[in-house]
């Protein structure tokens, strides 16, 4: 019923002129989960880099949207304070045992150290038939978050950080109306500044990413 979002009509191939077609909603990944990882748990990865590509800020302290929403889920169930309505409630992946709070405690340490926002850790995957993880198994998982990191910006020089100062919500742009009259668009300097601090993050934490990997 969302206004907004494309409807198609839809048959099983293998039945046509038997059955009706019927019409569904379509919308992407983020009605399950934003992450992409549950096809990666269902085929026993071992070693994951999981961005957390959110445009939500890391503000554990906050009262409302401290975190993306997609990461506590992963744990244990959650429950939206407002509808009283389980939020994601077929993504428990993980045997919680104290690992999601050390997961949030671990990137906010970091945040306030002015470093990239990534924490490894390994995880006991658990079944999940709505995702096909059909057995439980050990999973090395090192998340990195999307958020200002004060180191990177220290490094740019003088003319690139003042580019970067004047993006508008860096890195944490609108998913939508970013840039007015257009409903889905970035522009150049916001992709480049965006793609920059990404790979930094990546690159400038190889070590301790491989050393967990044990690569």
């Amino acid at each position: 019923m969302d206004l907004g979002f494309p409807e198609f009509r839809h048959w099983p191939i293998h039945q046509v002129g038997k059955i009706s077609d019927e019409e569904y909603g379509h919308g992407d990944g983020g009605h399950l989960e934003n992450l992409g990882i549950m096809p990666l748990l269902a085929r026993q990865v071992k070693n994951i880099i999981v961005f957390v590509n959110s445009k939500t800020k890391f503000c554990p302290e906050a009262q409302q949207n401290p975190y993306s929403e997609s990461l506590e889920p992963l744990f244990r169930a959650v429950v939206d304070k407002e509808s009283k309505d389980s939020k994601f409630d077929t993504n428990v992946v993980f045997q919680d045992d104290g690992k999601f709070d050390a997961l949030i405690s671990g990137l906010n340490q970091q945040k306030d150290e002015g470093k990239t926002l990534i924490h490894c850790d390994t995880y006991t995957v658990k079944n999940n038939s709505h995702y096909q993880i059909a057995e439980p198994y050990e999973v090395n998982v090192c998340w990195i978050y999307n958020e200002a990191v004060s180191a990177w910006n220290e490094a740019l020089n003088a003319e690139t950080k003042n580019i970067v100062s004047r993006l508008s919500r860096f890195p944490h742009y609108r998913t939508f109306f970013q840039n007015r009259p257009k409903i889905i668009d970035l522009n150049i300097k916001e992709v480049n500044a965006l793609a920059h601090l990404s790979c930094w993050n990546v690159t400038s934490n190889e070590t301790a990413i491989r050393s967990h990997f044990k690569l």
